[in-house]
């Protein structure tokens, strides 16, 4: 009877000597889940490296508790001594069995495999790439069909515009599957004066101010604009309906102004000391990098913060523009503006563009002229439809819109059928000679994924 207590008793006082001693050893429970998760799975391959790593190998209180270094079970276990996944695995052993295991996420691939140095610099960065030769023309012609495969040796820009559905997640989806490098965001990017929920307008500021903050939400908890936004490299500028309301810009009240404007930087993760948190405009310009050739500079234009009726930029934005354009030393120029820079050949189709906004595109084409700037491209959005335009030297490409609804007018566009449905642009620079680049640009079809609007152009 004694005997039998006592046997209890031993049994007891092992089992709590056991637990004493893993307590007072440091040993993390969570370790040894992790470590027997890894033994029993090894030869599936499931465990993590990084932690692996962290836990097993490089974990002192593992490594110098001597109750572990001593125990027979685990250094007489020949099947784990000559495993291969735990012993003697340099870096650059586990960083290839990452990359095995990550083998099928595209996206993980491109970032591990790209070893051409891409940089994405801002107008305050302090860098000198490689000027290319400044040829001062560009060279262009109708395509009508392109691959949608995304080749090596090419950087895919994509925008768009007029987004008046916070929610909707699909659209998002559907340009990441076509690997844009970097997303820009032509304004309307949100719509300030449309109550989605009850489907109406509204116009006093704090009404406006009240579904800002609604519509902002609403997008901060889409997982799918979230996750695009991780993803993709992407700026932004604004237009009308995200910039305040409708076609509204000369009595805007400065505290709303600058409520507004600080709201869309932080909203797209401007870091706070950017230059456009302390100047009159969101204006700001973009230099891409490509094996230190400077292949492109970025204008974002503020088309409404100074805009009047004859004058779409305002007088300091205008001499920042001319100062920083003629100085570029890009390979080309892309000018991006909220607004249309080409009115449409029927005048009856009367939507905002710079052409009819006073002297706006007559002096944007002399400051081109007075430095004899060619390289130029010109990107807007805003008509809620899609067009390519040639005028003299110049091309515009017009994307619009992303969700809003398309509208009826019939405009022209020289490339083709104007765009009546949902849709975005690209440009795709292809730099298998990175001396000479080459470049695509068009139109897609949101409901189809079609291409349209397709022309070939290059600076000779």
């Amino acid at each position: 009877m004694f005997k039998r207590y006592d046997q209890i008793i031993f049994i007891i006082s092992l089992f709590v000597g056991i637990i004493f001693i893993y307590t007072m050893s440091g040993i993390d429970f969570d370790t040894i889940k992790l470590y027997n998760k890894y033994y029993n799975q090894k030869d599936k391959c499931m465990i993590d490296n990084e932690k692996l790593k962290q836990k097993i190998i490089l974990d002192e209180t593992l490594i110098n508790d001597e109750t572990l270094i001593n125990d027979e079970t685990l250094i007489n276990d020949e099947t784990l001594i000559n495993d291969e996944t735990v012993i003697n695995k340099s870096v650059d052993e586990y960083n290839n069995t990452l990359y095995q295991e990550i083998k099928n996420d595209e996206l993980k691939i491109n970032i591990l495999k790209n070893e051409i140095p891409i940089k994405l610099l801002s107008e305050t960065d302090k860098y000198k790439p490689q000027m290319l030769k400044q040829n001062k023309k560009i060279s262009y012609m109708k395509i009508t069909n392109y691959p949608h495969y995304k080749s090596d040796k090419k950087y895919r820009i994509c925008f768009g515009s007029c987004n008046v559905n916070p929610k909707n997640a699909r659209i998002w989806q559907n340009i990441s599957s076509y690997q844009p490098d970097l997303w820009m965001f032509l304004g309307d990017s949100y719509y300030n004066d449309i109550d989605i929920d009850k489907k109406k307008y509204v116009k006093n500021s704090n009404e406006l101010l009240v579904n800002h903050l609604k519509i902002l939400d609403k997008m901060k908890y889409n997982p799918s604009f979230q996750n695009f936004l991780k993803v993709h490299k992407y700026f932004a500028i604004w237009d009308d309906h995200d910039y305040y309301q409708n076609n509204d810009d000369f009595e805007v009240n400065d505290q709303i102004k600058l409520l507004f404007r600080h709201s869309f930087l932080k909203f797209f993760n401007v870091p706070k000391n950017d230059v456009r948190y302390h100047r009159e405009g969101i204006y700001t310009f973009y230099d891409l990098i490509i094996e230190d050739k400077h292949i492109i500079r970025f204008f974002l234009l503020d088309v409404r913060t100074t805009k009047n009726n004859l004058d779409i930029l305002g007088r300091d934005q205008w001499k920042w523009f001319e100062k920083n354009i003629k100085n570029s030393t890009a390979h080309l120029n892309l000018i991006i503006s909220g607004t249309a820079f080409m009115a449409d050949s029927n005048s009856k189709n009367n939507f905002e563009s710079w052409e009819k906004t006073g002297w706006s595109y007559k002096k944007l084409e002399e400051l081109l002229n007075t430095y004899n700037l060619k390289n130029v491209i010109l990107i807007s959005g805003d008509i809620h439809l899609g067009r390519t335009m040639v005028r003299n030297h110049l091309i515009e490409f017009t994307s619009s819109s992303l969700t809003s609804r398309p509208s009826k007018l019939n405009i022209t566009s020289d490339m083709g059928d104007p765009m009546t449905k949902n849709n975005f642009g690209f440009i795709d620079i292809n730099y298998s000679d990175i001396n000479n680049p080459k470049y695509i640009g068009g139109l897609i079809n949101l409901e189809n994924g079609n291409h349209s609007n397709l022309i070939q152009f290059e600076t000779i």
